[in-house]
């Protein structure tokens, strides 16, 4: 079967297509062109367009700023009867807890054996506000 240059260019006026392609597709469909638009445009609904995933990409990075955003307002105490021992928001703490879990544990020992309270305080709801939830994902 030869492919011919009018082949080619009839398959890739009404597809778009890269000339690399439409041969791939030519080929496989055994000189077909119906066949071979057919192939082009299902490929092409399967792949997800850059503005799609750019979309996507920026609800997830919004996302994630707004959950690390909540978690520096929600805060995390470690008290010795009335004094502070340390003060940290939730955030640094998942954090460390996930970088270096051995370390959390020990740290969790330590605030056993030394009898310390851990106290969750949220900023917001401190003030009367209730914490702010991003859109989700993907909606």
């Amino acid at each position: 079967m030869e492919i011919t240059l009018q082949m080619l260019d009839e398959v890739r006026t009404r597809t778009g297509a890269s000339y690399e392609k439409v041969v791939e597709a030519l080929r496989a469909t055994n000189g077909d062109v119906v066949e071979s638009i057919v192939l082009l445009e299902r490929e092409k609904d399967d792949v997800p367009l850059k503005g799609e995933l750019y979309e996507q990409g920026s609800k997830v990075v919004t996302k994630l700023k707004d959950l690390v955003a909540q978690g520096n307002n929600i805060r995390v105490k470690i008290k010795q009867e009335d004094d502070t021992v340390i003060e940290l928001p939730a955030t640094v703490g998942v954090l460390s807890a996930v970088v270096a879990p051995a370390l959390a544990i020990v740290g969790a020992a330590a605030c056993l054996a030394t009898k310390c309270s851990v106290e969750i305080e949220n900023r917001n709801k401190a003030d009367g506000k209730e914490p702010f939830i991003g859109p989700e994902v993907g909606s």
